[in-house]
């Protein structure tokens, strides 16, 4: 009597799930789990599931620290070059203080 065992591959699909597909003796089941074998494909599937998920979390995170980037340059900003961006000023970024404040004082007339 044989075992069937499975694992991620691309020979086989099996209940719309693509994987490896072998027979193996009873006594080989422990070392084949060892070595990534499951008993039913629907395994694979939950681990491609995770491995989805956590891709996800991992972009989710990166996007988090994108933000929190962002919002901690803000910080450090300088109120006026803050007003002058959010007016829509070209140069903003660049430009003197006295310089962003003589366009905003503009205007404001």
């Amino acid at each position: 009597m044989a075992i069937q065992l499975y694992k991620k591959g691309t020979t086989h699909t099996v209940g719309g799930i693509e994987c490896e597909v072998c027979n193996f003796n009873p006594s080989e089941l422990e070392s084949k789990l060892k070595e990534g074998w499951v008993t039913s494909p629907g395994e694979l599937s939950n681990d491609a599931q995770n491995e989805e998920i956590e891709r996800n979390d991992e972009e989710n995170a990166q996007e988090e620290t994108g933000e929190n980037e962002e919002k901690d340059a803000e910080k450090t900003l300088n109120p006026v070059r803050i007003a002058a961006r959010d007016a829509g000023i070209d140069g903003w970024e660049i430009k003197r203080i006295k310089t962003l404040e003589a366009l905003l004082n503009e205007q404001k007339d």
